[in-house]
């Protein structure tokens, strides 16, 4: 199994019509965020993604992270990641998920959702 074996311990589903087999819940830590395609998450649902990534940093672990495309939750998801983790402003982590998968964070609203969590951390870390 590719993921298995490139060293996958979480898997995050964003999207309730590409819910992996059931198996990968017997490989993988399987988390499901549901996220309606073309909408952003919620901070509660960006928080919990951050959630998840966290302890598997504290474990020095590896999160795959997908919805049906690859390209417009995931994109804002991996965005919210290099906002928090590398301190990213949300247009320079935007681009740089775009450079790695063209397309990426498609709606004003998408980008929108990694702007408030830039600045709902500025707020958390007052």
């Amino acid at each position: 199994m590719f993921l298995k074996d490139e060293g996958v311990k979480y898997l995050v589903t964003l999207s309730e019509e590409k819910i992996p087999h059931p198996s990968a819940k017997t490989v993988f830590s399987h988390h499901v965020i549901p996220v309606e395609e073309f909408e952003a998450p919620s901070m509660k649902d960006i928080e919990k993604f951050i959630s998840i990534c966290e302890k598997a940093r504290e474990a020095n672990e590896v999160v795959c992270v997908h919805c049906r495309m690859g390209r417009g939750r995931t994109g804002v998801m991996l965005a919210c990641y290099l906002v928090k983790f590398y301190n990213q402003a949300p247009q320079t982590a935007a681009m740089n998920i775009r450079l790695m998968r063209p397309g990426s964070v498609e709606t004003h609203e998408q980008m929108r959702s990694v702007k408030d969590f830039w600045d709902y951390l500025a707020y958390k870390n007052k």
